[in-house]
């Protein structure tokens, strides 16, 4: 992922199981369901980690509601302030620690060649 292109986000992990078992079409098209992308300044506010956190609990209400929870499960979040590092937080929002890492760039490349990825705006 370019430095350019990152987008500081909240990705929801599904439960590995899960992960093995779906097709990765199917993890790729429902990708954007697990994702939260924030503002391009808010892991530059004081309150970034407590206000994560809250949109990781609003995002695990909405998800449950949704009916997703069934056949795609997350068992915890994963909050970018930057492109290779983040925070790990529970399914609560508790924060679990720090991590180095990157986001998962869900996408498939169709048969006449076009990308589509679900992780990341497209470039302006």
């Amino acid at each position: 992922m370019k430095e350019s292109r990152f987008v500081p986000l909240i990705e929801a992990q599904l439960d590995p199981e899960v992960e093995r078992r779906m097709s990765v079409t199917i993890l790729a098209v429902t990708h954007g369901t697990r994702i939260v992308r924030l503002p391009a300044d808010f892991p530059g506010r004081d309150d970034h980690l407590a206000r994560a956190q809250d949109e990781a609990r609003r995002h695990r209400a909405h998800y449950r509601q949704s009916g997703f929870c069934a056949s795609l499960p997350i068992v915890g979040y994963r909050y970018f302030p930057a492109p290779d590092w983040g925070y790990a937080l529970g399914l609560d929002g508790e924060l679990r620690g720090t991590f180095r890492g990157r986001p998962i760039q869900a996408g498939f490349r169709t048969t006449d060649g076009e990308e589509i990825t679900f992780a990341l705006p497209e470039d302006p």
